[in-house]
Formats: structure tokens, C-alpha cells, sequence
């Protein structure tokens, strides 16, 4: 059950760092190490871990401060940060949660007690990220909806300028499916949108967020990926759903308008870049549908 949970360990000392991997030998887990904060950032944000394991006392900067730059940065709002480390101040713990860390354990503690503390923030994450899912999901198609695909669009546009990173926002429009409820009938319809639902959040990676969008529509947020590899992959979608053969209603065909909006830091805010793949998707609409549109750098393709 724990194979696929990833536990990140900053840890300088090379004893205590091995104590720490016989410790949690034989639980599943994958672990990771760092031997200092900066390197453990950078492993966060390329690893994503479930969970981090941090001392307080590292080479370069100190744990408080690898906690802090952390828990700046949305993608590790929910990521438990357990301070394990030989420092007892109750002064050091309370400035750890102050943090945002979610627990802090002395070096000294029993087994037991690190294993138990350990499952305890999982399984916590594990049931925030399930109530978080069904507050954010769309009740007809099971994706996320609306109003969370604008919040992540706002948070990958902040971090796009922050690390000048490659990503793009596509909104696609089912050819024709606004008229779907009066040619087939609401039910007809509405079971083929969640199939297509179901389509596109398979089509996607786990770092994706596709979203119900309106009625007929979906949005896409495809992120650490430049234009050739966005365009390359929403053709692929695009002939996904073109392919596809709907279980209950087989007469029945989707195709797709695709419009494309790559992400610019020096581009105004994250509305603009929406507006733009909204303004591409009508034009592959208009062109006869079934076609992919990019808006990239001041230029319409």
C-alpha cells in the first residue's frame, strides 16, 4: 500500500541519515536524501514528495528557512513537513509549526513513534486532499471545475514568472455539443460529456489540471512544457476524442476545437493568457472545428 508514497529526507549527517533509512526499512516507502536545504528544495520541486522529512540544523541554511521557501510555494501547501531533529527548545518546535511544519520529533524518540507520526500526517494528507477533491470537482462530469482551474491558471502564471517556466492554457470545445441536449436529448447528452470527461482526464498527465469548462467545453492546464511538445500532445488528444466510439450511444461522434495559449512572462495577467486560447478556440471553431489554433508570442497559428 506505501509503494507509491515518496518520502523526501534532508539530512547532513551521514549516520544519522543511514539511521533514519534503517529505521523506515520495510515500510514500502520510496525515500529520498538530500544533504543540505538547497539541494532538498530543488529535490522537492522535481520530486514532489508526500512527505518530508527535515533537520533543523543543515550546512548551508537551516531547516526553518528550507521550510519557509517550501511552504511559499502552493504546490507544497499540502506536503507534511516533519522537523526530526536533535534539538528539544520548545522555542525551535513552536517556530517549526509557526512555519507551517506539521510535527516535530526529537532524534531520540522510539521507532514506533516515528512510524506512528509518519501514517498519522499521510493519512491526514490522504483525507484534506479527498475533501479537497470533492469541493473542487464539477458534479456532472467528475473533473475539476471552473472556478478551480481559474485559481490554479492564476498560480501557474505566478510561478511561470517566478522561474521563467514553459506552460500553456488550451480550452477545448466539443464540435457542436452545445446543441447536443436538443438533438439527443439532456440525458444522451450528459452521458457523453462525462465519457469525453473521462477521456480527457486519461489523456492527461498527473501534473495536468483539465477542468469542465461550460457547457460543451473543457480547459486544460498543461504545465513544464514547451509549444512543440504542447502542440504534439493536444493532437493527440484531438484524435483521441475523434476515435472514440461512446458506450451507450454509438451513433453519436465528438470531434474537438482546440485553442492553445503558451504562456509569456512579460504577458499581462493570467486572464489575458484565457482570453487568448478562448479567442484561438473560436477560431478553430469557425475554421470548421476538429483543428488546433496556438497563440504564441504575438502570433496566431
Amino acid at each position: 500500500m506505501n509503494g507509491a508514497v515518496k518520502i523526501l529526507i534532508v539530512e547532513d549527517t551521514a549516520a544519522d541519515l543511514e539511521a533514519l533509512r534503517q529505521k523506515l526499512a520495510g515500510t514500502g516507502y520510496e525515500l529520498l536524501a538530500e544533504t543540505d536545504g538547497c539541494r532538498g528544495i530543488a529535490r522537492a520541486e522535481e520530486a514532489s514528495p508526500d512527505l518530508i522529512i527535515l533537520d533543523l540544523l543543515l550546512p548551508d541554511i537551516d531547516g526553518f528557512e528550507v521550510c519557509r521557501r517550501l511552504k511559499k510555494n502552493p504546490r507544497f501547501d499540502d506536503v507534511p513537513i516533519l522537523f526530526y531533529t536533535s534539538v528539544r527548545s520548545i522555542d525551535e518546535k513552536l517556530i517549526g509549526l509557526q512555519l507551517g511544519a506539521a510535527d516535530f520529533l526529537t532524534k531520540d524518540a522510539p521507532v514506533r513513534e516515528l512510524l506512528v507520526r509518519i501514517q498519522n500526517l499521510l493519512a491526514e494528507r490522504r483525507a484534506r486532499s479527498e475533501r479537497l477533491r470533492q469541493a473542487v470537482l464539477d458534479a456532472r462530469t467528475s473533473i475539476y471545475h471552473r472556478d478551480y482551474f481559474l485559481c490554479r491558471l492564476a498560480e501557474e502564471c505566478a510561478r511561470g514568472k517566478r522561474h521563467r517556466s514553459f506552460f500553456c492554457c488550451a480550452i477545448l470545445a466539443v464540435d457542436g455539443g452545445s446543441a447536443w441536449p436538443e438533438r439527443f436529448g439532456p440525458e444522451i447528452a450528459e452521458g457523453a460529456m462525462q465519457e469525453l470527461a473521462v477521456e480527457l482526464r486519461a489523456a492527461g498527465r498527473q501534473a495536468d489540471t483539465v477542468a469542465c469548462f461550460g457547457a460543451g467545453a473543457f480547459a486544460w492546464l498543461f504545465i513544464e512544457s514547451p509549444a512543440e511538445e504542447a502542440a504534439a500532445h493536444f493532437e493527440r488528444v484531438r484524435l483521441r476524442v475523434s476515435s472514440h466510439r461512446f458506450a451507450f450511444f454509438q451513433a453519436l461522434q465528438a470531434t474537438v476545437s482546440i485553442g492553445i495559449s503558451m504562456f509569456d512572462v512579460g504577458m499581462p495577467p493570467a486572464d489575458e493568457l484565457l482570453r487568448r486560447a478562448e479567442s484561438m478556440c473560436a477560431a478553430a471553431a469557425a475554421a470548421g472545428g476538429n483543428r488546433i489554433k496556438i497563440y504564441q508570442q504575438g502570433v496566431a497559428q
